[in-house]
C-alpha cells in the first residue's frame, strides 16, 4: 500500500500549536551549552545512556555532553572533517573516527591514540561489537573491513563494478550487514561469508519514483530481527519483514527531499522519519501520520534516548535541538529538571 501524507504541518523550527500537540507533554528547544561554533553534523547517545557525543562544525569537532549533569565533559578538534564515527566501549572513552582524509581515528580518553589510513575514501562506518569488525563502505564498490583484534585489515567485500555504495548498517541481533546503493538495490552480506551477498532487495520496485533514487539511508530495528527500513532519495520509505517476498509497507514522506534518519519507538509501533526540513512520526501497521513537524532549520541527523521519548536534533545552526515526544516512551531522569 502507499500512503499519502494528509496531516497538518508546521512552521515553526519546534513548533507552534496544532492538533497534534496534544500527543507532546512538552518542548524543549535546547540546553546551554550543548552547542558548537556553526553546526551540528552527527549525534549519538553512548550504551551507559550517560553521555551524547556530537560532531560538529567549523572547526570540525567533537563534544562529549553529559546527561546527568547537563555539561561538557570534553571537547577535541580535527584537521579534517568527520564523516561518521562509532563509539568502540559503553561510555565516552573510546572512539573511532571516519575522516574525510581517507584515515580512522581512534580515541581514548586521553585523546586521539592512533590513526589508520583506508584503502579507500569512505562515505560511512558500521560497526559489528559481537566480532570487533569495521565495515567502512567506500565511494565505489569496496567495503574495508578492518579487524579491531588484529589490528588489520580483512578481504574487501567487492559489489558488482557498476555499484556505488551510499549507505551501510548492520544488524545487531545476527551481524548481517546491509548496504544501500546509488541505483536503488539493497545488499544482504553474511559476515561469516564475504565471496558474495546472501540476498538483495531491488526496491525500485515497491517505489513510485524510479529514476535517479538511490538508498539516502537504511536501518535494521533495534527491537525485532525481521524488520528493516529503507529510505530512498525520492523521499520515500519502505518498510520490510525479511522473511516475506514483499514490503510491509511503502510511504512517500515527502516527495524528493531525501530521507536522513529513520527510528522506531520503543515498542516498535511507531516510526519517525526525517528528512533536511521535517520531522514525521506515523503509525507502522497503518502508515498513518500521528503529526509532522517542519524546521526552518536543515536537519542533519537525529538522536533518539534509548527507552525515552527524548530526541536530539543535529541541525545546521549552533545549537543542538532536543525536544521531548510523550507517545514515542517515557521522560528520562536527566530530564525532568530541565522541565521543572
Amino acid at each position: 500500500l502507499m500512503f499519502r501524507n494528509k496531516n497538518i504541518q508546521e512552521n515553526d523550527i519546534f513548533l507552534k500549536k496544532t492538533k497534534y500537540d496534544k500527543l507532546i507533554h512538552e518542548n524543549i528547544n535546547s540546553i546551554s551549552g550543548f552547542s558548537f561554533p556553526f553546526s551540528t553534523e552527527i549525534t549519538k547517545e553512548t550504551i551507559d545512556g550517560n553521555y551524547i557525543i556530537s560532531t560538529g562544525s567549523y572547526p570540525s569537532q567533537v563534544k562529549c555532553f553529559s546527561l546527568e549533569n547537563l555539561n561538557l565533559k570534553f571537547q577535541r578538534n580535527f584537521d579534517s572533517d568527520i564523516t561518521d564515527f562509532q563509539i568502540l566501549s559503553s561510555d565516552w572513552e573510546k572512539i573511532v573516527f571516519l575522516r574525510s582524509d581517507k584515515r580512522l581515528d581512534f580515541h581514548t580518553k586521553s585523546g586521539s591514540y592512533y590513526q589508520i589510513k583506508i584503502p579507500k575514501k569512505g562515505v560511512d562506518l558500521t560497526f559489528n561489537r559481537t566480532k570487533l569488525f569495521l565495515y567502512i563502505p567506500s565511494i565505489h564498490n569496496y567495503v574495508s573491513v578492518f579487524d579491531l583484534n588484529e589490528g588489520k585489515f580483512l578481504n574487501e567485500i567487492q559489489l558488482k563494478e557498476d555499484t556505488e555504495i551510499t549507505c551501510s548498517g548492520i544488524s545487531h541481533f545476527n551481524g548481517l550487514i546491509a548496504l544501500g546503493t546509488k541505483n536503488g538495490r539493497t545488499e544482504f552480506w553474511d559476515p561469516r561469508a564475504l565471496k558474495k551477498p546472501i540476498g538483495e532487495i531491488d526496491s525500485f520496485k515497491y517505489t513510485k519514483y524510479k529514476k535517479k533514487n538511490g538508498v539516502s539511508t537504511l536501518k535494521f530495528s533495534d527491537m525485532s530481527e525481521h524488520l528493516f527500513f529503507s529510505g530512498f532519495n525520492s523521499g520515500e520509505i519502505v518498510v520490510y519483514d525479511l522473511r516475506c517476498f514483499s514490503p510491509v509497507i511503502s510511504k512517500i514522506v515527502e516527495r524528493f527531499k531525501p530521507i536522513k534518519s529513520i527510528r522506531a519507538s520503543y515498542d516498535s509501533k511507531f516510526l519517525l522519519v526525517s528528512n533536511s526540513n521535517s520531522l514525521k512520526y506515523w503509525r507502522l501497521s497503518t502508515g498513518k501520520t500521528k503529526f509532522s513537524l517542519n524546521s526552518e532549520i536543515n536537519i542533519n541527523h537525529i538522536c533518539s534516548i534509548k527507552n525515552s521519548g527524548m530526541i536530539f536534533f543535529s541541525l545546521n545552526s549552533k545549537n543542538i535541538g532536543i525536544k521531548y515526544f510523550k507517545t514515542l516512551g517515557p521522560i528520562p531522569e536527566w530530564a525532568k529538571i530541565i522541565l521543572k
